[in-house]
């Protein structure tokens, strides 16, 4: 049984979001993927999802920090502006091919950015947030 029921991906690079749909479908970590290949296009869904359109709402959201147009942080300014959301416990990790610590500083300025992964996503990264995120403090999982 998979771990959440949906995630969001937000990333301009196709073969990334293809790569992360099967290590995260192939570690059973979620029923349902979506991915977006713009930072608009994942805000239209998450508005979708709060106004009951019959999308899920994700619980966890992968997001990279470059991309053309509207970027990561522009799309996290417009993020922490959307009022429903912030009763929802969404994890945002930050999915970057950045490895600069002056981007790691910025997405720990923002209180919506749970973590923060260097590409690519890996079953080990899955099972960190996992361990992270969806463990209950009995020691089972969600």
């Amino acid at each position: 049984m998979p771990l959440t029921n949906t995630v969001l991906l937000i990333d301009d690079d196709e073969i990334n979001n293809m790569i992360c749909t099967k290590i995260i479908s192939k570690n059973d970590f979620a029923g349902n993927i979506v991915a977006c290949s713009s930072a608009r296009q994942g805000l239209k869904y998450l508005e979708e999802a709060q106004a009951d359109s019959g999308k899920d709402m994700p619980s966890v959201i992968f997001l990279d920090i470059n991309m053309p147009v509207m970027n990561g942080w522009d799309f996290l300014d417009q993020y922490r502006q959307m009022a429903l959301l912030r009763d929802k416990k969404i994890i945002l990790i930050m999915l970057s091919s950045s490895s600069s610590s002056s981007d790691l500083t910025r997405a720990k300025s923002y209180p919506q950015v749970s973590d923060y992964i260097t590409k690519p996503l890996t079953a080990t990264h899955l099972h960190q947030i996992r361990e992270k995120f969806f463990r209950h403090p009995n020691g089972s999982n969600a």
